[in-house]
C-alpha cells in the first residue's frame, strides 16, 4: 500500500516544509500562511466541479491538495498538482460521487415514508440519522484515502468502515465540522454566497485532513513503509 504523500517527488522537498507543527497548530498555521494556496484549490473545485459528474474527481484533487497541507508539506505546483490528481483519481472519484449520490437518494426517499407514518416512524427516524452519521464519519476517511493513497476503491471503503470504528472522534470531528461548515453556510444564503465561491469548500477538506491524516499515516502509510522495508 503505498501511499502518494511519500512518493519523492520535487515539492515534498521545499523551502515551506512545516512537518513539525501539528494538529490545531498546523491548521491555524495553514489558515494564515496558505491563505491563498486554499483560495485557489476552492476556484479550482469549483472549476472542475462544472461537470457535476466531475464532483467526486474534483473533491478527490481538493483533497489531495489539502492532505499535502495537512501533512506539512505546501504544494508549490498547485494548478498541475491539482490537475494531475483529477485525471488519476477521475474514475475512483467518480464511483465515490455515484455511492454517496446512491445513498443520498435512499436516504431521501426514506425521510418521505417516515413523514407519511408520523409519529410511529420516529424509532425509524432515529435509527436512520444514526446510519446516516456513521455512514458520513465513514466517507470522511473515502476521499482523503483516494487522494492520498494508491489502493483501489473497495480497499478505501473498507478501510474506512475500520478507521470509523477504531477512530470514532476522528472521524465524528471531521464529518460533523466539516459537513457543518457547507450546511451551516447553506442555511446563510445568499450572503454566504462568496464565502462558497471564495474559500469554504477547501476549509471543510483542510479541517477534515487535519483530523484524519495523523491517523492514515500511522496506521497505512508508515505500516506499508514498514511491509516494504522487510
Amino acid at each position: 500500500m503505498a501511499g502518494k504523500l511519500d512518493t519523492p517527488v520535487k515539492h515534498w522537498n521545499n523551502p515551506f516544509d512545516t512537518s513539525d507543527r501539528k494538529g490545531l497548530i498546523l491548521f491555524l498555521w495553514n489558515l494564515s500562511h496558505n491563505f491563498l494556496t486554499l483560495v485557489i484549490a476552492n476556484l479550482l473545485f469549483l472549476l472542475g466541479s462544472l461537470g457535476v459528474v466531475t464532483i467526486g474527481p474534483s473533491l478527490a484533487a481538493l483533497h489531495y491538495i489539502c492532505g499535502q497541507l495537512a501533512a506539512g508539506r505546501p504544494p508549490v505546483y498547485l494548478w498541475r498538482e491539482f490537475w494531475q490528481s483529477f485525471k488519476e483519481n477521475f474514475v475512483k472519484g467518480l464511483l465515490a460521487e455515484l455511492v454517496f449520490a446512491a445513498y443520498s437518494f435512499v436516504l431521501w426517499w426514506a425521510l418521505r415514508l417516515l413523514e407519511e407514518n408520523g409519529y410511529v416512524g420516529f424509532p425509524l427516524y432515529l435509527l436512520l440519522m444514526i446510519v446516516t452519521l456513521f455512514f458520513l464519519m465513514c466517507y470522511s476517511w473515502v476521499f482523503p484515502q483516494i487522494a492520498m493513497l494508491d489502493i483501489p476503491l473497495d480497499a478505501c471503503f473498507s478501510n474506512a468502515v475500520s478507521l470509523a470504528l477504531v477512530r470514532p472522534l476522528h472521524a465524528l470531528g471531521a464529518a460533523l465540522i466539516s459537513a457543518g461548515l457547507v450546511v451551516g453556510a447553506f442555511f446563510l444564503l445568499p450572503a454566504t454566497l462568496m464565502v462558497y465561491i471564495v474559500l469554504l469548500f477547501a476549509v471543510a477538506a483542510l479541517v477534515k485532513a487535519s483530523f484524519v491524516w495523523p491517523v492514515l499515516e500511522r496506521f497505512l502509510v508508515k505500516n506499508d513503509e514498514e511491509d516494504s522495508n522487510d
